[in-house]
């Protein structure tokens, strides 16, 4: 066969290696189509996973911001109730009770006159 010449005889050895060729192609573009899907759907199953546990992650952050949240709350609640107990002790006892009743409330015993002072020293000064 000529170089030049554009025609080709139809039996010869290069038309069937084409031919050959062509059967042989389609298989690989069907290999190739079938693990380009299998590797999109390893991605995509990947993908999910990885984001579920970069969710998982933050949830569990989250939780564990509260927790110390509410653990902080509960030590002040344990300091007020320490509080409250040592003021129900002090209300208990009967000589307490008394001198917070004058002071804060002007209880007087029969027969007795309270005085009051101004709490504030420089009033005599201006």
């Amino acid at each position: 066969m000529n170089r030049n010449n554009n025609v080709e005889y139809l039996n010869s050895a290069s038309r069937k290696n084409k031919k050959n060729q062509q059967k042989n192609r389609p298989k690989v573009n069907k290999r190739t189509k079938r693990l380009m899907a299998i590797v999109a759907v390893f991605a995509v199953v990947i993908i999910a996973l990885g984001w579920q546990i970069v969710d998982g992650m933050n949830q569990i952050h989250e939780v564990n911001a509260q927790i110390t949240e509410k653990q902080q709350d509960y030590r002040v609640e344990k300091q007020k109730e320490k509080g409250l107990n040592e003021q129900i002790k002090l209300l208990n006892n009967k000589n307490y009770l008394q001198e917070l009743m004058r002071a804060k409330y002007y209880y007087t015993k029969p027969g007795e006159t309270v005085y009051s002072f101004p709490q504030n020293s420089n009033i005599g000064n201006e």
